[in-house]
């Protein structure tokens, strides 16, 4: 569950625009009848759709599975924790979409596909430590 947004981040964020930059396949949108901006809120719109479709049916999966054994483990490893917090409910979807859009924001600056793929799973994976250093500061565990 934890891989889970490095996944979304590095095959369906970081590719899509990196191959179209990569191979110049982006100049014919130049000569049809749909907007640059048009086209790229659809091509935005598909991924960031199975993103949450499917993240969200796997926390889900996942947050129905950890409701017995969460109350089995209790004290030994309580919800606040990183995996229960990180692993269940709607962290998992968010922290998708947001290694999706570091994926694509990557691809449309660095414009190489292995090169943003590489660099989504470093940048997607250093956001989320820091958010997790950040969480362990606002809300300590009571």
């Amino acid at each position: 569950m934890l891989t889970l947004p490095l996944v979304f981040g590095t095959f369906l964020g970081g590719p899509r625009p990196a191959q179209e930059l990569e191979s110049g396949t982006y100049r014919t949108v130049c000569t049809q009848s749909v907007t640059r901006l048009r086209w790229f809120a659809a091509e935005l719109l598909v991924p960031v759709v199975l993103t949450v479709l499917i993240s969200g049916t796997i926390a889900a999966a996942m947050t129905w599975w950890w409701q017995p054994s969460g109350s089995l483990l209790g004290a030994w490893f309580p919800w606040w924790q990183w995996y229960p917090h990180d692993g269940i409910g709607p962290v998992v979807v968010g922290l998708s979409v947001l290694s999706l859009l570091i994926g694509v924001t990557a691809g449309l600056i660095l414009r190489h596909t292995v090169l943003v793929m590489g660099a989504t799973v470093v940048v997607s994976a250093a956001a989320m430590y820091l958010l997790e250093s950040l969480r362990a500061l606002c809300c300590p565990p009571s």
